[in-house]
């Protein structure tokens, strides 16, 4: 018969279309492809005032132990209050250890103690 066999042609037309995916992707140089299915990895952070301390910390020790840093290993960065403050850190270079020294530096004068006092009571 003429031509190629109908296989080939379309794992042909697969590759092409991961290949076109690729170019049209913003996440094309970190995120993975397969057949048309982007891979994103998403590290999402949760808020809490100053315990965002804690939060950075553990980051840090992850990545001392794993000799990595989270900006290098996630592809998109999302967080509610101080937990949005820790992503864009992570998400602009910053290691889990530079979060840390800022939460321990900031912290007191951020996130003041609460005052009885000031309390309104019904």
């Amino acid at each position: 018969m003429h031509g190629e066999p109908s296989d080939a042609n379309t794992t042909r037309h697969k590759t092409r279309k991961c290949r076109d995916l690729r170019l049209r992707s913003p996440h094309r140089d970190r995120a993975t492809y397969h057949c048309g299915i982007i891979t994103v990895r998403v590290l999402s952070v949760d808020g809490g005032g100053y315990l965002g301390l804690a939060t950075a910390s553990f980051i840090g020790a992850v990545e001392d132990h794993f000799s990595t840093r989270f900006a290098d290993r996630f592809d998109l960065f999302c967080g509610t209050s101080t937990g949005a403050i820790i992503a864009l850190a992570l998400a602009s270079g910053k290691s889990g250890r530079e979060v840390t020294m800022l939460y321990q530096a900031l912290g007191p004068e951020v996130f003041p103690p609460p005052r009885f006092w000031a309390r309104r009571f019904p």
